[in-house]
């Protein structure tokens, strides 16, 4: 009979991982109650973190802004008669700070 092979060292123990390196991060530092009477609220307050941790910032808006004046110029500078128009997530307001800006050039004849 074939004996399964033996290891040869044994296996690092499970790293102890504390409740704070568990937590995602827009919940990092914060309590959220376990009971089930404040579920609910506590679900709000996580959502309401969540939306402020990946809101893009004053600056991630203001590097978008440049780019689209940019692209304008740049458009306008080719086809005179061109409009550079944006869409999507970028022109709703919904983008997420690794999104893209979703550009369209019409009347470049």
């Amino acid at each position: 009979e074939d004996e399964a092979p033996q290891k040869q060292h044994e296996d690092p123990p499970a790293k102890e991982v504390s409740s704070i390196e568990r937590k995602s991060p827009w919940a990092r530092g914060k309590m959220y109650s376990s009971s089930f009477r404040d579920s609910a609220m506590e679900l709000h307050n996580e959502i309401l973190d969540f939306v402020a941790f990946i809101k893009p910032t004053a600056a991630e808006i203001k590097r978008r802004e440049m780019l689209v004046e940019f692209c304008r110029t740049v458009t306008k500078e080719i086809w005179p008669e061109a409009e550079l128009k944006v869409f999507g997530s970028y022109a709703t307001g919904m983008f997420l700070p690794s999104s893209d800006v979703d550009m369209v050039v019409i009347n470049c004849s």
